[in-house]
């Protein structure tokens, strides 16, 4: 499975001042409010963070979806709204809040504090307040350029764990029993991948994301001959950096695994 805290953790980009407490207020803070269409005419529309968060998960989706169709223009609509999903859940919003410790400046009820702050839906709203009070603080073009940075690398992780998930027999291939490959010659691979519950494609997956512009890692298309019961799989896969082919693998292997649990 892709690990997605590993991609952020190599994140190197800025986080954009923003000098608003308001992504940071929790509704605990304030208890129970009057429901309506509207807010009353006394009372702060500021209270919370949730109009921003509100605000900051369509600007969110927006740039998510305009580095989809930008980037990968080949895609499927369903591969396309996989990816998207990935991008903007809550899991990759909460790892990108605690990377940038936006969590430890949340405001709310003490008693109920410690728990939000590690609560995983929290962190994420905190992060999309976040982008909406940058985006009405600085304007379009400092939070989108944010986010094309921080989500480049995570669509490219991401996007590689669709490609290898959608061809199977690489999976088999890359396994540290096949016999058709060694994975110590794969770049970020230690020489001893077989300990139990080592993510070696995640390994992998993490060397592209080390640097997105200049390293590749392709799959060819699966070739199977014989019947489907016994069927051998042939795949090519290259790892590939900006000075040219590093290495190429052609395997075969007639047993598939599924690519998240191993």
């Amino acid at each position: 499975m892709l690990d997605i805290a590993a991609i952020v953790a190599l994140i190197r980009t800025p986080l954009p001042l923003c000098t608003s407490r308001t992504p940071f207020l929790h509704s605990s803070l304030y208890g129970s409010r009057r429901q309506g269409l509207e807010a009353a005419e006394d009372e702060p529309i500021n209270l919370d963070y949730e109009r921003l968060e509100h605000f900051g998960d369509a600007i969110l989706g927006f740039n998510a979806s305009k580095l989809i169709h930008t980037r990968y223009p080949r895609l499927t609509p369903g591969a396309a709204t996989t990816l998207k999903s990935r991008l903007v859940c809550n899991e990759t919003l909460a790892v990108l809040s605690s990377h940038y410790g936006l969590h430890e400046r949340l405001e709310g009820a003490m008693a109920q504090l410690n728990g939000l702050r590690q609560n995983e839906g929290v962190r994420a709203d905190i992060f999309e307040a976040y982008i909406g009070a940058l985006y009405d603080e600085h304007g379009a073009e400092v939070a989108e350029d944010f986010l094309s940075a921080i989500l480049s690398p995570l669509a490219e992780g991401v996007y590689s764990d669709l490609n290898l998930s959608m061809n199977p027999a690489a999976i088999e291939m890359l396994s540290p029993s096949s016999p058709t490959m060694s994975l110590t010659r794969l770049p970020a691979i230690p020489p001893n991948p077989q300990s139990p519950g080592y993510n070696y494609v995640g390994k992998l997956l993490e060397w592209q994301v080390q640097a997105p512009n200049r390293r590749r890692v392709t799959f060819g298309a699966a070739q199977s001959s014989g019947p489907p019961n016994t069927a051998t799989h042939g795949l090519r896969l290259d790892v590939a950096d900006d000075s040219g082919l590093v290495q190429s693998f052609t395997g075969q292997a007639r047993r598939v695994k599924d690519a998240k649990t191993q």
